[in-house]
Formats: structure tokens, sequence, C-alpha cells
């Protein structure tokens, strides 16, 4: 295409031509094998490489994107949450029964078990909270009981489950099958119960998180929530391994992470995620976010005298979600404005004891050339999966 003539009007217009036609069978002409191009990541093995694009981007991605991890950087935002988190140095969470998060009217055998569905269904933050309204909507639709995994197998219990939590308008069949999985694998494995998991596992953060991730619709980012929510709940109490627990990232998360430096990217900034069909890039990103912040949490100990500030990186993530929330948004930063919410300062003043100065907490962190950096956002693989033309050409994303 390099040597095609672009002097007058037709001949540019031809290259355009051209080159359009080029890359809708490069990003989007379907390939029915796709093994001829690649082999499918052992990980995700359903994500099949359809196109040209999606087999070169599997194989080369993590090196087009060359994340690094800045040691300067990584020393400054551990030296920023030393001093944040030092006024709860050594707190243990109370068990569930006496914590006052503790949900109103349902032990935490049926907490636990509720938010493993929950955790496996919500694929955008569009599902009600477990709360007391919750629980006593989902009593009202089950014979004024809570439901168990039997119940829940059946089409008509979860789909039951999915209105109470409010997910049905989209995803139903997706959500429905990840529902049954769940009960099935709790009713073969669990003796029906999600508590066992816990105890089946040996108390063992490392190996209840590998057990989670075998769940249809939990992956690591999940199993993280998870096993951070039941240890802060005071449901789970590991006995092992509780540093295994990594910071939960989300687009929040990463998003303060590339801002601060602690993971640069050879690119100079993430790609738009039209170009991620598969996610490739969201997932080797999370990744990444989690390696950064362990990382840091590692160094907090390094410079506190071997001691660690937070028994797990984990720990770190409430604030972090919060400053991407409040102080570190998409497109306002606080650094800039020195505004934050009140609701921020209240919670590090409540839940870290911590007064938060004026803006954002990082400020003096972020390099100024980083502060405007995004993450990609996650693309749903059921959705994209329907993107693909042939060489009859037409096609694209359907019901828009």
């Amino acid at each position: 295409m390099g040597a095609l003539p672009i002097g007058t009007e037709s001949e540019r217009t031809n290259f355009l031509r051209e080159y359009l036609l080029f890359t809708n069978r490069f990003f989007f002409e379907y390939r029915p094998n796709p093994d001829a191009l690649n082999s499918p990541d052992p990980d995700y093995p359903d994500w099949k490489r359809h196109t040209e694009h999606l087999a070169i981007w599997d194989d080369y991605c993590r090196q087009i994107l060359g994340l690094t991890f800045s040691d300067a950087q990584i020393t400054a935002l551990s030296k920023s949450l030393i001093s944040i988190f030092s006024g709860i140095a050594g707190q243990v969470p109370a068990p569930y029964a006496q914590n006052v998060n503790a949900i109103a009217g349902i032990s935490a055998a049926e907490f636990s078990f509720l938010r493993l569905l929950h955790a496996a269904m919500d694929f955008s933050e569009e599902l009600l909270p477990i709360d007391a309204p919750l629980v006593q909507k989902l009593k009202a639709s089950f014979s004024q009981k809570m439901p168990g995994p039997k119940e829940l197998q059946t089409v008509d219990g979860a789909n039951s489950l999915i209105a109470c939590f409010g997910g049905a308008d989209r995803n139903v069949d997706e959500r429905r099958r990840y529902i049954q999985r769940a009960c099935e694998r709790i009713d073969a494995q669990y003796g029906g119960q999600a508590m066992n998991i816990f105890t089946t596992h040996s108390k063992d953060a490392q190996a209840i998180f590998d057990a989670l991730c075998a769940f249809k619709g939990i992956k690591t980012k999940k199993a993280n929530m998870i096993l951070r929510d039941f240890y802060e709940l005071g449901i789970w109490v590991y006995e092992k391994n509780l540093h295994a627990i990594n910071i939960i990232a989300d687009n929040r998360v990463m998003r303060i992470a590339l801002r601060t430096g602690i993971l640069q990217l050879g690119t100079g900034k993430t790609l738009n995620d039209l170009l991620d069909q598969y996610d490739q890039q969201y997932v080797v990103l999370v990744q990444s976010t989690a390696e950064a912040f362990r990382r840091v949490w590692e160094k907090t100990a390094e410079l506190n005298n071997g001691i660690h500030i937070v028994p797990y990186p984990g720990k770190f993530d409430e604030l972090v979600f919060r400053l991407g929330g409040n102080c570190c948004k998409l497109n306002a930063r606080a650094c800039e404005s020195g505004r934050q919410s009140k609701a921020f300062s209240t919670w590090t003043k409540s839940a870290l004891n911590y007064s938060a100065p004026k803006g954002c907490p990082f400020s003096s962190v972020c390099p100024d050339h980083l502060k405007k950096l995004n993450a990609p956002f996650a693309i749903q693989n059921n959705t994209w999966n329907k993107i693909y033309t042939n060489e009859g050409g037409g096609g694209g994303l359907r019901g828009i």
C-alpha cells in the first residue's frame, strides 16, 4: 500500500478504499480455523482467535505494551501508604457475628453462599448489594426462607434469584448458567454449604483462591474480592497464606497504578478497548497491577523495619478504589482542583484514622506527565464474539 499513488483526489480515494478493506480483513474477517493462526491461550480456552488481529495481538500483547515496574515510584507510593495506614496497624477483623457490618438477619453461612453467587453473576456492578432489603426480597420469593443450592439449580429458582438481584434485564442466560453450575459444585464438592470451602481447603487462602477460580464466572479478580470480603467480615479467618490475597485490580485501581507510575507502559498509554476484542490487554493490566501493588506491599515492610503495615496486599484495595472513584476520576483529578468529596475524607477518618489533606493523598507521588493516563475497560466476550464479518462484508455489533 505504501507504493500506491496519492497525488490526485481519485488516487487518495482509492488509497483509503484499499486501506479500509485491509483493516476490515485484519481486524474483523472471521477465520473458520483459528488453529491455523495460533493456539488459544490455555488460561482462556474459550477465547478463540478468529482473526489475524486477535492471533497477533495474543502473541505480542505483553511485548507491545512493554509493561515495567518503577522501583522509584513504588518507593514513593510506599512511603505515602505507611503514613496513611499507620493509624490502624495491627488491627484484626472482628468475628462476623460481632461485626457491625454483618448483614442483619442472615448467618455467615447464608451470607457466604449469597456472596459467592453474587460475584459469579456480577458483570458490570449493576446488581443490587447484599443488604437487609435484598434479604427481605429473597425471603419473599422463596417461601419466607433463604434459598439453598437445591432450589437454585432449577431454572425457576435461578431466575428468581436473578430478578431479586436486579439482573434480569441483560445476560440472563449466562447468569442463570453461572448460578446453576456454582450450586452444582457446592452440592457435589462442599456438602451443599459454601462455608465448607474454607475448611475443605484447610483454611489456606491460596488453596481457597484456586478453588474459587474453578467456579464458572469467577476468575482472579473476583476470587481476591471474595477472599478479602470474607476475611474482613470475620467469616473466613485464614490460618495459611493470608498474604496471597491481592488487590482487586478494577478500572479505578488500574488507573491509580498507571498515574502513580508504579506500573509503566512502553506504549506510553493503553490502547482503546475497541482494539482489544477479547480483553487480552485488560487481563494483562489486571495481572500487572496486582503485581505492582504486591511490590508496593513488600516495599512498605522493607521501609518499616521488616514489618508489614497491612497483613496482605488486598488490604490497600478500598483506599485505592475510593481514590479512583472520588479523587482520581476518569477526567477529573483532585490534585488539580484541590477538591475531594466529603464522603472520602469521612471514610479515611473512620476506617483508617487518617485525616486526608485537601486534594489527593497521592498528589506528591504521581509524576505530572502520567496524571491523565487511563486504564482500558473490560469488554464482555459474549458480546464481542458476534462482531465478526466475512468476505461478504457488513456485520458488526448487534442490538445497538
